[in-house]
C-alpha cells in the first residue's frame, strides 16, 4: 500500500496550481455516467484516502487549491471522516461529493443505495462545500475547462469506464518517473557483497539454484517438500535417511495397493532429484558425517525433536563454527522453545490446535480434517521461502542463520482464512467456528450434467449471474443487493431454481465456459482423472513421466512454478534406500566457505534478509498481497499500485455493508459480523 506520506510527496511535485484527488469510486461512477474524461497526468489519487491526503496537502501547500472528489460510497462509508475533515478544512481545500443515488457500479450498472438517503443533504450537513450530481458536474466542466479535465475527441463507441484510464505504459512511466525510489537499483549498504566461496562460483548458471548444496535430514512431508522445491531448481540434495529409511516410505498410495518401501507414491513424489545415504544421526559416526557434509553445504534442513541435534553433536553452534555462512532450517511441531517444545504433533493434532478443524464441518458434528498433508505441505513452503531469504543474505554477507519453523505457528498464521478469523476474534470478540449451513445464493458448488462446478455469482457479481440464467427481471428486486445471508427466502428460491435449471443440461466444461464468458469466476470440480487429461496442463507440460526400477514409468506432478529463463531440470527418480552409500565419504569434496569462524560473542543481529529489495506490487486479493506482505515483513520496500477505475472489492471494502438490523440477523444465525459490537457505525472498514 502506498503510504500517505509518499502520496503527499508525489502530489507536491506536480507542476500545477490546482490538484484534484479522487476517491476511486468517484472516478468509476463519473466515468460510467459522464462524457468527460479525467486527465490522470495531473491528478493525484488518494488510493482510498483522498480526503485526508487532500487535507494534508492543502495545509502543506496553502498557495495551491486542492479539490477532493468523493463518490456516494464515501458518504455511506466514511461520513464521519468527511465531517471531521470538513470542519478543519483550510480555505484552499474544496470537498466535492458526486452523487447519483448509487454506491457501486458493476459492468456499467448502478446498484441503488439504501432507499431514502439524501446524499446532497448529507453533504450539506457535513459542511462540504459543493454537492453535484453528474449532470451538474458536466455543466461545471464545460463552462470552466481546466488542464486537469479533457474532452475526448472522436471517442465514440468506447466503454466509458475503460476510457477513463490512461494507457498502461504511459501510466506506468509516470509512476516510475516520479516514484518513491527515484534512483537506480542499488544493493542496501547494510548487506555487503561477499567474495565468491571456493568451489561454488557460478560460472554458467542454467537453473536458479545450480551449485547450491543442501544437506537434508528430514522425513515425512514438510522438510522433504522444501528440499524438493530446491531440487526442482537445480540444487544438489544429499538426503541422509535414518536406519530403516524415511517413514514416508511406508505411506501410500502404492501400485496395486501393495505396500513396499520403494513404491510409496508420497516418497517417490517428494524425493526426486536427491541422493540417499543412511546415517544414524544420534551416533558418533553419524554426527561426524553430518558435521563433515554441513561444512561443505550452503543449507541444512532437519526435523528432529528440538534439542536433539545439539545433544547429538551437530547443533547450530557447532555447525556455524565450521561454516559461518551456513543456513540451518529446523522444522518441528512446536518450535525450539516454549512450553510445547517437547510435544509431538501429527497432521490431525496440528490442524486441530492451530489450523482449520474448528471451521470445517457441520456445527452439529465433529470437526473435519482437511484431506492429505495440508499442514505439512504448508510448512514446507514456509521453510523453503525462509531458507531462500536467509541464503540471499548469506551469499551477500557471508553470515548464515538458524531458522526455527513451527508447524503450529504456521497453521495459526495461515492466510487461508485462519489469520482472518484470528483478526475477527480479536476485533469483535466472536470466535469463528462451524456455523450453520447457510445457503449462499448464487455461489458455491452446484451439480451439473456430469459432475459439479463452482461459480462465484454472489454479491456484486449477482447481476451477471441473473443475466446468464435468464432472470434479468430480478435485477429490480429491492433486496437484490442485500448482504449474503439476509436475502428473503422467496428471492433465494427464485434465483436458485433458475440456476439449477440452467446447469442441469450442461457439462462441467460447458457451464464454466459460459460463466466465464459472462464475466464470472468459475471452475469445474475436477477428479484426478480430469486433472491428468486437462488440456491446459497438457499444453504446459505439467506432468513429468519418470521411470523407476520398482514401479516402472509413472506420471508425477511437475514444478509448481516456471522460471522463464531457466531450463527445466531433467528429472531423476527418487533414490532407493541407501542407494548412494558409496558417496558417503567422497561427496562435496571442497568446502564452501573461506570466512574465518567467529567466536560466539561476535554474533550480532543481522539486517533483515530482504533489506534493499524494491518491489512494485500490481496484485488484487489473497495470493498477491500475501506475497508482498511477507516480503515487506522481511525488509523489502513495497509500493502497491492500484487501478483507479476498478476498486478491489475485498481489499478496499466496496462490498455491501450490512445494516445494524442485518448484522443482528446474521449474528443470530451464528455468523460473526466482523464488526465491533456487531455495529457497522459510520465507517465499518
Amino acid at each position: 500500500m502506498i503510504l500517505r506520506s509518499q502520496a503527499l510527496k508525489h502530489l507536491a511535485a506536480l507542476r500545477t496550481d490546482e490538484i484534484v484527488l479522487t476517491a476511486m469510486m468517484a472516478v468509476r461512477q463519473w466515468a460510467a455516467f459522464s462524457d468527460h474524461q479525467l486527465d490522470f497526468s495531473t491528478i493525484g489519487t488518494g488510493m482510498g484516502h483522498a480526503s485526508d491526503i487532500g487535507l494534508g496537502l492543502a495545509l502543506a501547500q496553502p498557495d495551491r487549491r486542492v479539490i477532493v472528489l468523493n463518490g456516494d460510497g464515501s458518504m455511506l462509508m466514511n461520513l464521519g471522516q468527511l465531517v471531521t475533515i470538513a470542519q478543519q478544512a483550510p480555505p484552499n481545500l474544496i470537498l466535492v461529493v458526486l452523487h447519483n443515488g448509487t454506491y457501486e457500479v458493476t459492468g456499467g450498472q448502478p446498484i441503488p443505495g439504501p432507499a431514502g438517503l439524501d446524499f446532497a443533504g448529507m453533504a450539506r450537513a457535513a459542511g462540504i462545500a459543493k454537492s453535484y450530481d453528474f449532470d451538474e458536474l458536466d455543466a461545471y466542466v464545460a463552462a470552466r475547462p481546466r488542464p486537469h479535465f479533457r474532452q475526448p475527441a472522436g471517442d465514440t463507441g468506447r466503454d466509458p469506464a475503460a476510457a477513463a484510464v490512461p494507457p498502461t505504459a504511459a501510466a506506468a512511466r509516470r509512476t516510475i518517473d516520479a516514484g518513491p525510489w527515484g534512483n537506480p537499483l542499488t544493493r542496501a549498504a547494510s548487506i555487503p557483497s561477499a567474495a565468491p566461496r571456493p568451489g561454488t562460483e557460478r560460472t554458467s548458471v542454467d537453473r536458479s539454484l545450480d551449485n547450491v548444496r543442501v544437506l537434508e535430514l528430514t522425513r515425512g512431508v514438510a522438510g522433504p517438500y522444501a528440499a524438493k522445491l530446491f531440487a526442482d531448481q537445480g540444487a544438489d540434495i544429499i538426503k541422509l535417511e535414518p536406519p530403516g529409511g524415511d517413514h514416508s516410505r511406508s505411506f501410500g498410495p502404492f501400485p496395486n495397493d501393495e505396500p513396499h518401501p520403494e513404491r510409496s507414491g508420497l516418497f517417490l513424489h517428494l524425493n526426486r532429484n536427491k541422493t540417499s545415504i543412511v546415517v544414524d544421526p544420534a551416533s558418533s559416526d553419524g554426527a561426524a558425517t553430518i558435521r563433515r557434509l554441513a561444512e561443505r553445504a550452503h543449507i541444512v534442513l532437519e526435523d528432529y525433536p528440538a534439542g536433539s541435534a545439539d545433544a547429538w553433536g551437530w547443533g547450530w553452534q557447532t555447525l556455524r563454527a565450521a561454516n559461518p555462512a551456513l543456513v540451518l532450517t529446523s522444522v518441528t511441531p512446536f518450535g525450539q522453545n516454549g512450553p510445547y517444545r517437547d510435544y509431538r504433533g501429527s497432521e490431525l493434532t496440528l490442524q486441530a490446535m492451530g489450523g482449520p478443524l474448528i471451521t470445517n464441518g457441520h456445527e452439529d458434528r465433529e470437526p473435519l480434517k482437511l484431506a492429505g498433508h495440508y499442514a505439512h505441505y504448508h510448512v514446507g513452503m514456509v521453510a523453503a521461502v525462509a531458507t531462500m531469504m536467509a541464503l540471499r543474505r548469506a551469499e551477500a554477507s557471508g553470515e548464515g542463520d538458524w531458522i526455527d519453523v513451527s508447524v503450529y505457528e504456521c497453521q495459526a498464521g495461515c492466510r487461508d482464512r485462519q489469520s482472518t478469523n484470528l483478526t475477527i476474534a480479536a476485533y469483535t470478540g466472536m470466535s469463528v467456528g462451524r456455523g450453520p449451513s447457510i445457503w449462499r445464493m448464487g455461489t458455491g458448488v452446484r451439480p451439473c450434467r456430469d459432475g459439479y462446478v463452482n461459480i462465484m455469482g454472489a454479491a456484486n457479481r449477482l447481476p451477471r449471474l441473473l443475466r446468464l440464467i435468464g432472470r434479468e427481471d430480478l435485477l429490480d428486486h429491492p433486496q437484490i443487493g442485500a448482504p449474503m445471508g439476509t436475502e428473503p427466502q422467496e428471492l433465494v428460491e427464485a434465483v436458485e431454481s433458475a440456476y439449477a435449471d440452467w446447469l442441469a443440461p450442461l457439462s462441467k466444461r460447458e457451464a464454466v465456459a459460459e460463466a466465464q464468458a459472462g464475466g464470472l469466476l468459475a471452475g469445474p470440480v475436477n477428479t484426478v482423472a480430469d486433472l491428468l487429461q486437462d488440456p491446459h496442463f497438457q499444453a504446459r507440460g505439467v506432468w513429468d513421466t519418470v521411470d523407476h526400477p520398482e514401479t516402472g514409468p509413472l506420471q508425477y506432478p511437475g514444478r509448481p512454478f516456471v522460471l522463464t529463463r531457466s531450463p527445466r531440470r531433467q528429472q531423476r527418480r527418487a533414490p532407493l534406500l541407501d542407494e548412494h552409500a558409496g558417496e558417503r565419504n567422497t561427496a562435496w569434496s571442497k568446502p564452501v566457505s573461506s570466512h574465518p569462524a567467529k567466536p560466539r560473542d561476535a554474533i550480532r543481529p543481522l539486517p533483515l534478509p530482504l533489506e534493499g529489495l524494491q518491489v512494485a506490487e500490481i496484485t488484487v486479493v489473497w495470493a498477491g498481497p500475501h506475497v508482498t506482505e511477507l516480503l515487506g515483513e522481511w525488509g523489502a520496500d513495497i509500493v502497491r499500485i492500484e487501478p483507479l477505475n476498478k476498486p478491489q472489492p475485498y481489499t478496499r471494502g466496496m462490498e455491501g455493508v450490512p445494516t445494524r438490523e442485518q448484522t443482528r440477523q446474521l449474528i443470530a444465525q451464528g455468523v460473526p459480523s466482523r464488526l465491533a459490537d456487531g455495529d457497522p457505525q459510520l465507517d465499518p472498514w
